[in-house]
């Protein structure tokens, strides 16, 4: 195994013991839908229709946790959508309000308690965030405004965002290294941000689905099954890989063409979750990853 040039950043997490590699991860979802298998990534069930909201959010209703997450981008991510208290940041594209104005439109939603509190929510998480509203949405900029926000005072206790654009199915040579490289230097903002408190965190990069192992014809790659994740952070127990790696023969392959999924996502999720957050076991089984009593938990993530 290796990794691309593109990304010293994670590579030196890795050779300082601060990430750990997963290989053929999936999801339990095998039918190459995009949108099926992001759904079934973030809501934490074997169905994109099991259930309507997302196992962060039900990970942190099991812990009552306050002031719960943001979610970085224009939508909530399905993965925090629910019951638990969520906010949103993203990059403005009009001109900030004046204090007063702000002040005037909270007076006025004052006797509507989820606009007001929705309101309330984004004056206060922009506060926090500052000036990198002028610095774009970039993969960087994105991770650093997560970072500040998750290092602040008062912050939220997690955070999740999308970096969009890894469809390659032409071209994949100079798109891929593009893309990594640009999630590298989201990876080194995001440290950056955290400052001290990057030693409290852990990271985990999924995605809904693989690639073909073989190339198509426009130079690129097709849906696939298999992937690969990333845990990584100052909390990490890193420099090592988990899971089962089955192989490249023919014979190893998902329907003779993708990697086979050997190891289920939900399992590093509540391994993560038990040891880095403290959910209780009986939670993460039955009701933040609904049926998923069968699924062995990786061990020894997290410091």
């Amino acid at each position: 195994f290796g990794l691309r040039p593109a990304l010293p950043t994670l590579a030196g997490m890795f050779k300082k013991g601060q990430a750990v590699f997963m290989p053929a991860a999936s999801a339990p979802y095998n039918e190459r839908s995009r949108f099926d298998g992001q759904d079934v990534l973030e809501n934490g069930t074997d169905s994109p229709l099991g259930t309507l909201d997302g196992w962060l959010n039900r990970a942190l209703g099991a812990l009552n946790l306050s002031p719960g997450a943001v979610g970085i981008g224009q939508t909530v991510p399905l993965v925090l959508k629910g019951a638990s208290n969520i906010t949103t940041w993203a990059a403005s594209k009009i001109p900030e309000a004046d204090p007063e104005t702000v002040e005037e439109t909270l007076d006025l939603y004052a006797f509507d308690p989820v606009l007001h509190s929705a309101l309330q929510g984004a004056v206060d998480v922009g506060s926090l965030i500052g000036d990198l509203n002028e610095l774009g949405s970039g993969y960087e900029q994105l991770a650093r405004a997560a970072g500040k926000l998750l290092s602040a005072d008062g912050g939220p206790g997690a955070a999740a965002l999308s970096l969009n654009g890894w469809d390659t199915h032409a071209d994949e040579t100079s798109v891929l290294a593009a893309n990594l490289g640009n999630l590298d230097a989201a990876l080194f903002g995001l440290r950056e941000e955290m400052g001290s408190q990057w030693a409290n965190t852990a990271v985990m990069i999924v995605t809904e689905f693989g690639r073909t192992l073989s190339e198509n014809g426009t130079k690129g790659t097709d849906h696939g099954v298999g992937g690969v994740s990333f845990l990584l952070g100052g909390a990490v127990k890193g420099g090592t890989m988990v899971g089962n790696w089955p192989g490249l023969g023919p014979t190893d392959l998902f329907e003779g063409r993708d990697v086979y999924p050997a190891n289920d996502l939900r399992s590093l999720f509540k391994g993560v979750l038990r040891d880095h957050w403290g959910v209780d076991l009986s939670a993460l089984d039955t009701s933040v990853f609904p049926g998923s009593a069968g699924i062995d938990i990786k061990n020894n993530l997290i410091y």
